[in-house]
């Protein structure tokens, strides 16, 4: 997968696939009833090097750290 290749590289990947943000991916969008939101995996893009804004984590659905 294209999210094993990049693990290791300061790259923002994003993508609605289910549950992407727990397999290593930095931001997954999910529908909340008929609004689209999103989830980010803090903690990965932290150990890139790649640093999410304040904000944007406030307005995250979820943040996995």
């Amino acid at each position: 997968s294209v999210v094993g290749k990049l693990k290791d590289i300061p790259v923002l990947t994003v993508s609605e696939l289910p549950d992407f943000s727990k397999s290593g991916g930095l931001v997954e969008f999910v529908m909340k009833g008929s609004n689209v939101s999103f989830k980010i995996n803090n903690k990965d893009a932290r150990r890139v090097g790649l640093s999410i804004s304040p904000q944007l984590l406030e307005v995250a659905a979820e943040v996995l750290d």
